[in-house]
C-alpha cells in the first residue's frame, strides 16, 4: 500500500471515528431547538443515517426518537422513514430478524399512504436480511417485486441497485455466470448515472465470482477498483469488505501473511463500527490462515470468536463458511473426529441453505418476470399499431373528401357551361377560383403535418432538457454531499476553542473559507514547555487546498511531537523535507505546497518566529508602533532555492502587546473596483485595534472586510490569528541579534 493510501486510513480513523461523537451532538443540540414538526423528524432521520456507520446503538436511540415524534405528529411517511432507520441500525449491528421486523412496519406505513418510492425501498431491504439469513427464495422474490417498481418509476438508481442484489442471491447460489451478467448490467447503470457507491459494490462482487474461478490477478485487479472508489467517497464498511475479500484472494492463493495483513489492516475500522457480520468473517479468515501456518493456538480463539459472533446474528450463509475453517484447522491437527463432526454441520446447513425446490422456485419467479414484462412490451406495440392505424384512416378520409370536393365542382362548371353559353367567362373563372381553393386546402393540410411534427420535436426537446436537469441536480447534491463530508473531517484537526484558552488565554481568530473546505488553517498546541502557533495557506482552495490542509496537519503533529522540534527555522525546514518526499515532488514534478508563519512561547513569553514568504506582524504595547517581521522568500513543498535556510526572530514583548499571523487572502481582497485591501491597510487596522479585547478586534476585522467586498466575490480563504502577549512589561523592544530602524517596519541582521 501507497504512503498516500496509508495516509488516508488514518485519515479516516482520525477524523471520522474520533470526531463523530462531537459532530452528532452538536447536530443534536441544534435540533433539540427545532419545532417539534414533521422537518425535526426527516433531520433527526437524517443524522441517525448518518452516525450508524459509525455508532450503530446511537443511530438507533435517534431513530427511536424520530419514530416517537412521528406518531405523535401522526406523519404517516414519518413512521414509515423512522421504522426503515432502524430497520437499518439492526442491520448494521447483525441483528437480522429484528431488522426485518421494523422493515415490515415501515412497509405498511408506506402502504397505507401509496408511496411506492418507499415501498420499493423497504422491500429491497427485506430481500437483503433473507440473502444473508440465506432464504434465497424469499430474498429473490423481494428483489424482483423492487425490480418491477423500480422500472415502472423509471428510477435508474433504483434498477442499478434491484440487478446488483439479485446478482448477490445468484453469487450465493453458486450460478456465477448468471450472478456475473446482472453485476455487469448494474455497473453499466452506475456509470451512466455516476452512481459510486454501487459501482464499487459491483466490482467487490465481481472480484468475488473471480476469486471462486481462481481468477485470482482479475479478481485483485476489481478489488482494487473497488477499494479507490470506497476511498475517494469515504465509504469505511466498503474498505472493510474489498479488504476482507483481498485477504482471501490471498489465502487461496496460498500467500498466507499477505493475507494476515490484509485482516489486521481493517479489524480495528470494523471494531468501531460494530458490525458483527463483518467482525466474524474478519476473526474467522484471520483464524484460518493462522491455522495454515501452524499456529494453532491463535486460529482456535478467531475461530471460536468469530463462530460466535455470527450465531448471534443469525447469518447462516457466513456461519457455512466458519464452519469450512473449522472443519482445516482440525484436518491439519490430524484431529479428524472433530473435522467429521464440523464437516456434517456444514453439510446440513448447506442444504437447509439452497435446495433443488429453491432453485426452481427462483427459475420460475424470474420466467414469471420476464413473461409480464414481455407481455407489458406487447401490449405497448398493440397500441402503437392501433394508433397508427386510426391515422392513416383519418388521412384516406381526407383525401376522399378532397377527391368529391373536386368531381362536384367540376360536374357545376360543366352544367353551367351547357346550359348557358353566355356566362361561360363566369363558369371559367368559379372553375380557376375552386381549384386555387383545393391548392390552398393542400398547402394548409401539409403545413398542419410540419406543424405538428414540430411541436413533437419540441416536447421532446423539452423532455430531454428536464431529464438533463435532474441528473446534473443529483450530480451536484453528490458533489456537495462530499464536500460536506470533507469539511467535517477538515473541522476536526482544527483545535477546540477551549485548547486554544488554555494555551493562549487571550486570542482571537478569523477564520473565512472561500468555499465549504479551506486551502488556509491555523494549528496550535504545546510540546515540553513550548508553545507552537502556525497559520498555513496551502496552494489553492476548496477540495485541493484541502487535502494539502491535511497532508500539513499530519506533517506538522509528527515533526512536534514525533520528532519533538520545537525550534520554528527547524521545523519548517523539516516540513519542506516531508511534503516533497510526501508528494514525490522529485520524481513527479509536482510543485504544491504552502506558505507558513510559526512562532513558538516558552513559560517566559520569550518569542521566537520564522516563516515561509509570510510576515509576522506585531504592535508594541509601550511605543504603539507597528512593525513586521519577514519570513524567508521561501515556500514549503516545490522546487526552491535550497540556498535559502530559514532563520529564527529572537524578539521580548511589553506584556498586552499583540502578534498577528494571517494569510494573504485578507489583503488580496478586491472591492467593486478590483482594488485590493493590501497588507499596509491591514497594518493600520491593526495599529488602530490592539488595544481593544480581542474579542472585539475579531468582530472588527470582520465587519471592516465586509464592508469592503460587498458587491464582489471572495477572492480567497482568509484567516487572521492574533495574541496578546502576557510577558512582563518592559520599556525597551528588542530585537535578539536583530537591529529595529523605528522608520521601518521589518527587522534587519544587525551589522558587526
Amino acid at each position: 500500500m501507497s504512503m498516500l493510501r496509508v495516509f488516508f486510513y488514518l485519515m479516516i480513523l482520525l477524523g471520522q471515528v474520533q470526531a463523530q461523537v462531537p459532530q452528532t451532538d452538536s447536530l443534536l443540540q441544534v435540533v433539540q431547538k427545532m419545532p417539534e414538526d414533521t422537518s425535526k423528524v426527516l433531520k433527526l432521520n437524517e443524522i441517525a443515517t448518518m452516525v450508524m456507520g459509525i455508532n450503530p446503538k446511537q443511530g438507533y436511540e435517534i431513530a427511536v426518537e424520530a419514530l416517537k415524534l412521528a406518531e405523535k405528529l401522526d406523519y404517516v411517511k414519518g413512521k414509515g422513514l423512522s421504522y426503515k432507520t432502524l430497520g437499518n441500525t439492526q442491520y448494521m449491528q447483525g441483528s437480522l430478524k429484528e431488522a426485518i421486523t421494523y422493515y415490515e412496519q415501515g412497509l405498511q406505513e408506506y402502504f397505507s399512504i401509496d408511496n411506492i418510492d418507499g415501498v420499493a425501498s423497504c422491500e429491497n431491504n427485506i430481500g437483503l436480511v433473507y440473502n444473508d439469513m440465506g432464504d434465497y427464495e424469499k430474498a429473490m422474490k423481494f428483489h424482483l417485486k423492487t425490480l418491477k417498481l423500480r422500472e415502472e418509476m423509471k428510477d435508474e438508481k433504483g434498477i442499478a441497485k434491484s440487478l446488483l442484489n439479485i446478482g448477490n442471491v445468484y453469487l450465493n447460489q453458486e450460478n456465477l455466470e448468471e450472478a456475473l451478467k446482472y453485476y455487469e448490467k448494474s455497473a453499466q447503470i452506475c456509470e451512466k448515472i455516476n452512481l459510486l457507491v454501487d459501482l464499487a459494490n459491483n466490482y467487490n462482487n465481481m472480484g468475488n465470482i473471480y476469486k471462486r474461478q481462481k481468477k485470482n490477478e482479475k479478481a485483485i485487479e476489481v478489488f482494487e477498483k473497488a477499494a479507490r472508489i470506497f476511498e475517494k467517497i469515504v465509504n469505511l464498511r466498503g474498505l472493510v469488505i474489498v479488504e476482507l475479500n483481498l485477504g482471501d484472494v490471498y489465502l487461496d492463493a496460498q500467500d498466507f501473511n499477505k493475507a494476515l495483513k490484509s485482516y489486521d489492516k481493517v479489524l480495528p475500522i470494523a471494531e468501531k463500527m460494530n458490525d458483527k457480520i463483518l467482525l466474524g468473517l474478519l476473526y474467522a479468515s484471520k483464524g484460518n490462515a493462522q491455522a495454515r501456518l501452524q499456529r494453532f493456538g491463535e486460529a482456535y480463539d478467531n475461530l471460536k470468536k468469530g463462530l460466535e459472533l455470527l450465531q448471534e446474528t443469525d447469518a447462516r450463509n457466513e456461519i457455512s463458511k466458519v464452519y469450512d475453517g473449522i472443519v482445516l484447522y482440525y484436518e491439519l491437527q490430524g484431529n479428524y473426529k472433530e473435522a467429521l463432526y464440523y464437516h456434517k454441520r456444514l453439510k446440513s446447513l448447506k442444504d437447509s441453505l439452497f435446495t433443488e425446490s429453491q432453485a426452481k422456485a427462483i427459475a420460475k419467479m424470474r420466467e414469471m418476470y420476464e413473461s409480464d414484462k414481455k407481455e407489458a412490451e406487447n401490449e405497448l406495440l398493440r397500441k402503437e399499431n392501433a394508433l397508427k392505424d386510426s391515422e392513416n384512416e383519418r388521412k384516406n378520409i381526407f383525401l376522399l373528401a378532397s377527391v368529391v370536393v373536386l368531381v362536384l365542382l367540376g360536374a357545376l362548371a360543366i352544367i353551367l357551361h351547357r346550359n348557358n353559353q353566355e356566362k361561360q367567362r363566369t363558369n371559367q373563372l368559379l372553375k380557376q377560383q375552386a381549384e386555387e381553393l383545393a391548392a390552398a386546402n393542400e398547402d394548409i393540410s401539409h403545413k398542419n403535418v410540419i406543424l405538428e411534427q414540430q411541436k413533437e420535436e419540441i416536447l421532446a426537446q423539452r423532455d430531454a432538457i428536464e431529464e438533463q436537469n435532474k441528473l446534473l441536480s443529483f450530480k451536484n447534491e453528490q458533489i456537495q454531499a462530499s464536500i460536506r463530508a470533507a469539511q467535517l473531517i477538515q473541522k476536526t484537526i482544527l483545535p477546540y476553542p477551549a485548547r486554544i484558552q488554555m494555551l493562549l488565554r487571550e486570542f482571537f481568530i478569523f477564520y473565512q473559507p472561500k468555499d465549504i473546505v479551506s486551502g488556509d488553517f491555523y494549528w496550535i498546541d504545546k510540546e515540553a514547555n513550548y508553545r507552537i502557533i502556525a497559520a498555513i495557506d496551502c496552494t489553492g482552495h476548496g477540495v485541493s487546498g484541502a487535502m494539502m490542509t491535511m497532508l500539513a496537519y499530519s506533517i506538522l503533529d509528527r515533526i512536534v511531537h514525533v520528532y519533538k522540534i520545537i525550534s520554528p527555522a527547524d521545523i519548517l525546514e523539516k516540513m519542506h523535507e516531508e511534503v516533497k518526499y510526501a508528494l514525490a515532488q522529485d520524481e513527479t514534478g509536482n510543485r504544491d505546497g504552502m506558505d507558513v508563519a510559526l512562532v513558538s512561547l516558552d513559560e517566559q513569553n520569550q518569542i521566537i518566529f520564522a516563516g515561509a514568504k509570510r510576515p509576522l506582524v506585531v504592535f508594541n504595547s509601550i511605543s504603539k508602533e507597528i512593525i513586521e517581521f519577514k519570513g524567508q522568500r521561501r515556500s514549503i513543498g516545490g522546487e526552491q532555492n535550497e540556498n535559502i535556510h530559514f532563520e529564527n526572530h529572537n524578539l521580548t514583548l511589553p506584556a498586552d502587546s499583540m502578534l498577528y499571523l494571517f494569510s494573504d487572502g485578507y489583503t488580496d481582497q478586491n472591492d467593486l473596483n478590483r482594488k485590493k485591501f493590501s497588507e499596509e491597510k491591514l497594518k493600520k487596522l491593526f495599529e488602530k485595534i490592539a488595544s481593544m479585547p480581542c474579542s472585539q478586534q475579531e468582530k472588527v476585522i470582520a465587519e471592516i472586510i465586509g464592508k469592503y467586498m460587498e458587491g464582489t466575490e471572495q477572492r480567497d480563504d482568509m484567516m487572521i490569528v492574533g495574541i496578546k502577549h502576557l510577558g512582563k512589561r518592559n520599556e525597551n523592544f528588542k530585537c535578539k541579534h536583530f537591529l529595529l530602524f523605528k522608520s521601518e517596519l521589518t527587522c534587519k541582521p544587525a551589522t558587526y
